[in-house]
Parts: structure tokens; C-alpha cells; sequence
């Protein structure tokens, strides 16, 4: 009858919006890429040592004692002109990190094995020989030791530049460590993560 086919019609009607208003599938290819959060491991002083203002996370100078932060760019030649009275300055406490394996080597710490001391955190290496390199790769070691989930690509090439790494230039995308030619190069990441990311497993699998 006529009503029978109206109701029909409707049905179908009703159906076909239905369909459209579901929400896309993981497996969609129109799904949107799941975000991934990008940032620059920063284990800082909270105030400048020459000028007692706020730290700048983006102004610090790279010392034996790991980065000592300031407040403005003038204040840098103060750093380097007496690194250890503005180091205790910057980081007037010291904590015992306790770790049981080297950063550096991966094997485990034994009794007497040398400490040292970066950024107001005492951190133990294995060896001598293990000492040098922690303190030129200060910031690398600050994140194994102090973030568990952490990742270390080990690329020696940037994936933004394509030219040789800086070794305490580095930034995390997720959990991934990925070491960059320079910190311009941040704002080039944030603005495609995963594909720098990948990049730098490829670079790094060379």
C-alpha cells in the first residue's frame, strides 16, 4: 500500500543517516594521526645565578657540571668566568640519584665506582673511562637516569639538517630521544614529530 511504502522510505532514510554519523574507524584512512607530544628535557636551575631572576629555559650555558641556566644572554660570560662559585649558585642542593646501572656503558655500578655530579644530581658511572664521556653527553645522561621509558635513537646525523648531531642538542618525541644538529631545529619538529622521528630510526639503522 501507499502508507507501506512511506514507512519503507523513511526506514531507509533513517538508515542511511545513521551510517554516515558513525564515527571513522581506527583502520579509517581518514582517521585523524594520533598526536605525539614533543619536548626538550630540561633538568634546570629555577633561577639565574648571576642576576637571580627566573631561568630561561632557552638561555644556558654548557658547563662540566652540566647546563647552568640564566636569564639573559650577558649573563653567560659570567657563567664561564667562574663556572663552579655560579654552578653551586644555581644548584645550592645536591641529590643522590642512586642509580644501580652507567648510563654511559650500561653495565652495573659496582662498589667504588666514580660519581659524578651534574645539574644538583649525583650520578654514578661505572668507570673512569666512563666519566668523560657523561660529561661532554651531560643532557643524554640526565634523561636515561632520570626517565625510565626513556629511548635513546642514537642517530649521528640530524633528520632536520642532515648534518653531523651536537651531543647534548637533543629533543624527545614520545618517548624517543633523538639527537639534533641544533636547537633551531625544535620548531621544525614540533611541526611534523613522526616523520622526524622516523627519519631518525632510519638515519640511526645506517
Amino acid at each position: 500500500s501507499p502508507l507501506s511504502l512511506v514507512v519503507l522510505m523513511f526506514a531507509a532514510a533513517i538508515s542511511a543517516v545513521a551510517q554516515e554519523s558513525k564515527p571513522a574507524s581506527p583502520e579509517s584512512p581518514t582517521s585523524a594521526p594520533a598526536s605525539i607530544e614533543v619536548a626538550v628535557p630540561a633538568y634546570q636551575n629555577t633561577h639565574c645565578p648571576v642576576m637571580g631572576r627566573p631561568a630561561s629555559s632557552k638561555l644556558f650555558v654548557d658547563t662540566t657540571f652540566g647546563r647552568i641556566y640564566v636569564c639573559c644572554a650577558p649573563c653567560n660570560k659570567k657563567i664561564r668566568a667562574d663556572t663552579e662559585a655560579t654552578y653551586k649558585a644555581a644548584y645550592p642542593k645536591t641529590t643522590k640519584v642512586g642509580n644501580t646501572i652507567c648510563p654511559v656503558s650500561g653495565k652495573k655500578i659496582e662498589a667504588g665506582s666514580p660519581v659524578i655530579t651534574l645539574q644538583g644530581r649525583e650520578i654514578n658511572v661505572c668507570s673512569d673511562a666512563c666519566v668523560k664521556k657523561a660529561l661532554d653527553n651531560a643532557q643524554v645522561v640526565l634523561v636515561k637516569v632520570l626517565n625510565p621509558k626513556a629511548k635513546i635513537v642514537g642517530n649521528k646525523t640530524c633528520p632536520v639538517t642532515g648534518a653531523a648531531v651536537e651531543p647534548n642538542f637533543i629533543v624527545m618525541i614520545g618517548d624517543d630521544v633523538v639527537h639534533l644538529s641544533s636547537q633551531k631545529c625544535i620548531e621544525e619538529v614540533q611541526k611534523s614529530p613522526q616523520e622526524v622521528l622516523a627519519k631518525a630510526k632510519a638515519l640511526a639503522a645506517k
